[in-house]
């Protein structure tokens, strides 16, 4: 069986939706298409668990992934999801086993691109497997975290991909916040600070991982007080409990970012995050810590 056969050259998303997507299709249409397209990626997957084991680059890359991304986009689109969800657990075995294939070469960091993103339709379209599937991928995201920062290649493939991911979990699951926070927070700062910020490349992975910092704040922060209330603010009387976040992410890196932050373009999305980190340095940082956050915030907005 080869269920793209025929579609060399054509858009894999149109294909997709072409099997899928359209209510005449039907649950018999539906189920054929899935069960075909599983069939050929376990035979793809099958054939390169020996590469998987040696670390050399499997010879079927470009199939397994077409057919990897198909998967995904057939999770995605699919009108008949309860057809479809019969099926997700098998889906997430293959996805997930190609994560954890510890190999990091550029073929590699390819497969783990779209099993990631497959994982991420999963998520979105059938929340009933997000606890098995976040105890797994969850740890894996802060590896390829650290990893990214030993390996550029890594951070182009894998980075906006792991903050996408993680942006869908706390839609779901957004008492995972505070832990994404201090675990996944302070390699993310990092990795800003030390090169992602200097190359005009990852301008849509800043965007993506203020997008994940805005979610993750807003589901841990209270709101700022008015300015009413600001005038006669007690700071040890009305201070907030803290999350000890100042001891995830240094006062002294915390001032790094900041000044990294506001020296990006107005179309990185910066503008929109910035009151939510003067908010987190409102609650968790020292007083003239957290007026120089209002002040770069202010300065980003009027220059």
């Amino acid at each position: 069986m080869d269920v793209l056969l025929g579609t060399a050259g054509k858009s894999i998303t149109d294909v997709v939706k072409a099997k899928v997507h359209n209510n005449s299709i039907g649950e018999e249409g539906t189920r054929e298409w899935t069960e075909n397209l599983l069939a050929d990626l376990n035979l793809q997957f099958t054939a390169a668990k020996n590469n998987f084991i040696s670390g050399v680059d499997p010879v079927n890359e470009n199939e397994l992934g077409t057919l990897l991304s198909a998967s995904g986009l057939t999770i995605r689109y699919a009108v008949e999801t309860l057809i479809v969800k019969e099926y997700v657990e098998q889906f997430q075995e293959i996805f997930v086993q190609i994560l954890q294939v510890p190999h990091w070469s550029k073929a590699y960091l390819g497969l783990k691109m779209v099993a990631l993103r497959g994982c991420t339709r999963l998520l979105e379209s059938f929340e009933v497997v997000n606890v098995g599937l976040t105890e797994i991928v969850l740890p894996w995201t802060l590896d390829v975290l650290k990893q990214c920062q030993q390996d550029e290649l890594t951070t182009q493939l894998l980075f906006r991909t792991v903050c996408e991911f993680l942006n869908v979990l706390l839609q779901i699951q957004p008492t995972l916040a505070t832990s994404i926070l201090i675990k996944h927070f302070p390699v993310i700062v990092e990795l800003h600070t030390s090169y992602v910020k200097f190359s005009t490349n990852h301008l849509q992975d800043i965007t993506e991982w203020i997008t994940l910092i805005y979610v993750v704040l807003d589901n841990i922060l209270s709101p700022l007080p008015s300015a009413r209330q600001l005038m006669s603010y007690s700071r040890e009387a009305s201070k907030p409990t803290s999350i000890n976040f100042t001891a995830a992410v240094p006062v002294n890196t915390w001032q790094l970012l900041v000044s990294a932050l506001k020296d990006l373009p107005m179309n990185s999305s910066v503008a929109t995050v910035m009151p939510s980190l003067y908010k987190l340095a409102f609650q968790e940082c020292p007083q003239n810590i957290a007026q120089n956050t209002f002040n770069a915030f202010l300065e980003y907005i009027l220059s």
